[in-house]
């Protein structure tokens, strides 16, 4: 699978960081996402893979002319049929702000923080160097890796808005959804869960944002009270636009140490250095 391109990098991470303001929540909901930040605060670390599944889908195409066109023809656009990107990697995190994310190919991108740097090593072997939060609340790249240092952000769908309360929006609803079990060795591989079926059960909170762009966000907290999946849903004109983090094979209480989450770049290593927009010039 060829590296995704500049443009679907970026893409991710605006789909990521793009929540924006708290949502009112109903009671029920309300002592469930209390109930999620006093479990997570009680957790000193964690480890497990992390999976990403990206999906694109253009709700207003024709339909495809079926799967051998589309291994055939290299250009073939498949009409409205969803177009995924999956990619996994592991993770591992101890308070109060230590964490280490290794994603190989495709993506080949390792999120570091040792305490006190925030390091983010692109597959160009560029670099990105940041001053880490004392609490951990910088480490915005996957929802459920910031709601483990920043519980309270369950409430926001994972954004940091400061420790001052802000006045509740109305272009935000929040609502429980109910119970919702997810076979994830289909999806996963055979190894994701202990259950026999191979499924697991969530309670399903949604947050959704009505404007300007329609956008849901669904928080799937498990029995240990933490937010191990998360999926958004943007629409803009017909494209929807789909992202699903997953924590499996979870692990808490680990007796990490430091050290495990010391970082040293490679030799060959360079500061990240943004490249200038390729513009066209207009025909003489």
């Amino acid at each position: 699978m060829p590296f995704p391109s500049r443009s679907l990098l970026c893409a991710v991470a605006l789909l990521g960081l793009s929540v924006g303001l708290p949502a009112h929540a109903d009671e029920k909901t309300d002592a469930l996402l209390r109930d999620v930040e006093r479990a997570v605060k009680a957790i000193p670390s964690l480890s497990a893979d992390l999976v990403v599944t990206l999906t694109t889908q253009n709700l207003s195409a024709q339909p495809s002319q079926g799967t051998k066109q589309r291994q055939t023809d290299p250009n073939f656009s498949g009409g409205n049929d969803p177009i995924k990107f999956t990619y996994s990697g592991t993770v591992k995190l101890k308070r109060p702000n230590l964490a280490r994310l290794d994603f190989p190919d495709p993506i080949r991108q390792i999120i570091a923080c040792d305490g006190a740097t925030l390091w983010t090593l692109l597959p160009t072997s560029e670099y990105v160097r940041t001053p880490s939060d004392p609490q951990g609340r910088n480490m915005s790249a996957y929802a459920p890796i910031l709601m483990f240092f920043a519980p309270e952000t369950a409430r926001t769908a994972g954004v940091v808005l400061g420790s001052t309360p802000v006045a509740v929006p109305a272009n935000f609803t929040t609502r429980y959804l109910g119970k919702e079990r997810i076979n994830l060795k289909e999806d996963h591989g055979k190894d994701a869960t202990s259950s026999p079926d191979g499924s697991r059960e969530y309670d399903v909170v949604e947050v959704r944002r009505l404007k300007p762009a329609p956008q849901a966000y669904r928080l799937y907290i498990n029995a240990d009270k933490l937010v191990s999946r998360y999926v958004t849903e943007l629409r803009r004109g017909t494209l929807l636009s789909i992202q699903e983090v997953t924590l499996i094979n979870i692990k808490l209480g680990q007796a990490f140490t430091d050290s495990d989450f010391a970082f040293t770049l490679p030799p060959d290593a360079r500061p990240y250095q943004d490249k200038p927009a390729i513009t066209q010039k207009p025909p003489q």
